[in-house]
């Protein structure tokens, strides 16, 4: 579903409004008065609340339902009028607290929304950065020309330091310019020299928190700040700026720097603007990307670093370095430039030092910068999602890197320029952003799911285009312009929570287990239930079974998981592919099945023969409360 037209007043929750394909929209925002643009959002880990940055001309918090998409609340800062500008990090939450800064940084009690900030402070009108501790006790704001912590329980400045954010520009920014741990904060600073200061703040020293380590003039990094990190277990932190990466233990007021480096070869420059990360630390490697130029030759290159004993490795890579990350267990890193993907372990670096990748993958684009997608990348421990932008359309691809190699499980195209990736925790679902649109893919069917877009004339949000969890994505942007003003758009899309998967299923002659996956919705009167089971063996035949009574009942070489009002859908073929696939059409159930209404709970299984295998055999079962 399109507006007409994106100057319309328009505030619409809707429900079914968009054709019935998958996982649906739950409400939909678009064009507030005098709204800039949505350019942030964080759901809190309990998924109450969705926690938004809306840059209207004084900065704007907004708080939603985080089940449903309703608003809860609107607050406009009171700090000025000159609009939040370009952060990197625009909110922080936890279950109880969220902090929005722009103009100003605004408190919140989540537990007692009285419709405005229990604190609000000055921060500068383009304040940078924020991070909250683990802990939740502290709150540090890199501000437009100070750097501040917060006592985020009572929303009490404790301390205040001058440091200058650098400017920004399209070619010259930081990416984030503060972390926090439990036991310290860490600020960067651009100095009038034009390179960058660090500044670390022990925040549980006596007194209060306060500085206990700075770089000065003569151990300042060179160049622009650019990027942060904090190793995970809260010992280091490293600090990328244009042309080196600096390490800094984190050990009460003893913190200090460790080491101080530039890139092998010395041909790093300043990135302009190419990488949106450039920097990831685990607790024994600090790895970087940069933008190498050497006369005519330029492209990427990979530098790290092990921490225990300073071992520098490196390699060069082909384009513009644009995003980096992690698999969660730390030990494989994928690098995106705007030509091709890597993947680096990055386990047990030792010996040579020139670090050769597991494998790489061509996806070209023709754009860098923030204007190929805010991230670029996201990562499991066996999956990446990467865009790629070309022109005015991107592409968009998985990939199983469970083998250490790059083997394409899905690709599509999505119509207008990418802005940002996410992937759900527990990894099922991924999200794409778009200048105005969202695409949902699931990951166990490598399938779109739902395809939306709502608006047009969008522009790159300055600092994130989607919000995730399990149950609930939102994605949001800008438009620009009407009535000579920037709107702002925002959706929330249902993940289809409400299926949820159990029993167990054994191996077939194909090896695998066979699957079901639960897409389309619970909402009966939108009647697109679809069910499709998967790892199946090819040429034979199989029926859904649904009941509203659960089981575990061995059955040929599987498992039976749904009885009580038990009722079977026809015979059909299972495809080349291993799948079977069936659209409820609660119009038409099988005879003696029970109706599937509101507030009803019902179980549902594929049984299938297995002819190589000599047997029958079942997929595990999927539960759907049906609303």
């Amino acid at each position: 579903m399109k507006f007409s037209h994106p100057s319309l007043a328009l505030t619409i929750a809707l429900t079914g409004a968009v054709p019935a394909a998958a996982q649906y929209v739950l409400a939909e925002y678009s064009n507030y008065p005098t709204l800039i643009g949505v350019d942030d959002a964080e759901f809190t880990p309990d998924g109450r609340f969705l926690v938004v940055r809306d840059n209207t001309q004084e900065t704007s918090a907004l708080i939603y339902d985080g089940k449903t998409g309703a608003e809860l609340l609107r607050y406009q800062s009171q700090a000025g009028s000159v609009f939040g500008g370009p952060c990197e990090d625009a909110v922080v939450v936890n279950d109880d607290y969220g902090v929005v800064i722009g103009t100003a940084a605004m408190f919140f009690d989540l537990n007692n929304l009285t419709g405005t900030p229990y604190a609000e402070y000055d921060v500068g009108p383009t304040a940078r950065d924020l991070a909250m501790t683990p802990d939740g006790r502290y709150v540090a704001v890199r501000g437009e020309s100070d750097m501040f912590v917060f006592d985020l329980p009572n929303g009490l400045q404790l301390l205040k330091v001058p440091g200058m954010a650098p400017p920004w520009m399209p070619t010259a920014f930081s990416v984030d310019s503060v972390v926090a741990t439990d036991s310290h904060a860490v600020f960067t600073s651009y100095t009038p020299q034009g390179n960058t200061r660090v500044t670390i703040v022990d925040l549980n020293a006596a007194g209060g928190p306060q500085v206990v380590f700075e770089t000065t003039v003569a151990d300042d990094q060179n160049g622009v700040p650019h990027d942060i990190a904090a190793t995970p277990d809260g010992r280091f932190v490293a600090v990328r700026s244009d042309t080196q990466v600096g390490l800094y233990a984190l050990s009460g007021t003893s913190s200090h720097q460790v080491w101080l480096h530039g890139m092998a070869n010395g041909m790093s420059t300043p990135f302009g603007g190419s990488a949106m990360d450039s920097l990831v630390a685990t607790n024994t490697m600090v790895a970087t990307i940069s933008r190498r130029q050497s006369g005519s030759n330029w492209g990427a290159q990979i530098d790290a670093w092990r921490i225990q004993n300073n071992d520098s490795f490196w390699n060069l890579l082909d384009g513009d370095p644009h995003d980096l990350d992690l698999t969660p267990d730390g030990n494989r890193l994928v690098i995106r430039t705007h030509n091709r993907l890597y993947l680096f372990d990055v386990s047990n670096l030792a010996g040579n030092p020139l670090i050769q990748p597991l494998d790489e993958e061509v996806l070209t684009g023709n754009w860098t910068s923030w204007n190929a997608g805010l991230d670029s990348l996201a990562v499991t421990q066996d999956r990446v999602l990467a865009i790629s932008r070309q022109d005015n359309k991107s592409k968009v691809r998985v990939y199983d890197i469970s083998s250490d190699t790059f083997d394409k499980v899905f690709g599509t195209q999505m119509g207008e320029p990418a802005t940002d990736v996410a992937i759900t925790p527990n990894g099922q679902r991924a999200v794409v952003t778009g200048l105005t649109a969202g695409m949902v893919i699931d990951l166990r069917l490598n399938k779109v799911v739902l395809d939306y877009d709502p608006v047009s004339g969008g522009i790159v949000p300055w600092c994130d285009g989607v919000a995730v969890n399990d149950e609930v994505a939102a994605v949001f942007g800008a438009i620009c312009c009407t009535s000579a003003a920037f709107d702002g758009w925002l959706g929330f899309f249902d993940l289809f929570s409400r299926a949820e998967n159990y029993c167990v299923s054994y191996p077939n002659s194909t090896g695998l287990a066979g699957r079901l996956v639960a897409t389309g919705s619970s909402r009966v009167v939108d009647n697109d239930l679809t069910l499709q089971a998967y790892d199946l063996p090819p040429g034979n035949i199989g029926r859904f079974l649904y009941g509203d009574q659960k089981q575990h009942l061995p059955y040929g070489s599987g498992l039976l998981c749904v009885t009580g009002q038990l009722a079977r859908f026809p015979v059909q073929n299972i495809g080349p592919a291993g799948r079977a696939v069936l659209t409820v059409d609660n119009t038409n159930l099988p005879v003696g099945g029970g109706l599937l209404l509101p507030g009803t709970t019902w179980n549902f299984q594929f049984a299938f023969r297995d002819t190589a295998g000599g047997t029958s055999n079942l997929t595990d079962a999927v539960s759907v409360l049906f609303e």
